[in-house]
């Protein structure tokens, strides 16, 4: 179905109910967060700083990703990912 198929209003109106899921789909900080994940995550960075093993710059955005997902959860990806796409 082609943009042209659809009024001025009908758009606006469509942009206004996609603005607002935005909104209400938020995510929320979890009530029981656990922070396992992240101090695993660490605990390996130290370990291949340690024995000069880093081979990589990834571990800023691992840490990154780690941690919002902690405190978030996994579902945080598809809001982040429906909102810069």
């Amino acid at each position: 179905m082609s943009i042209k198929n659809y009024t001025d209003e009908e758009l606006k109106k469509e942009l206004i109910h996609r603005k607002m899921k935005r909104i209400l789909d938020k995510p929320k900080v979890k009530k029981d967060i656990d922070f396992t994940p992240l101090i695993k995550l660490c605990e390996s960075i130290i370990n291949q700083i340690e024995e000069h093993e880093v081979d990589d710059d990834d571990n800023a955005q691992y840490a990154y990703e780690t941690t919002m997902s902690c405190i978030y959860g996994n579902n945080v990806w598809d809001w982040i990912n429906s909102i810069i796409r």
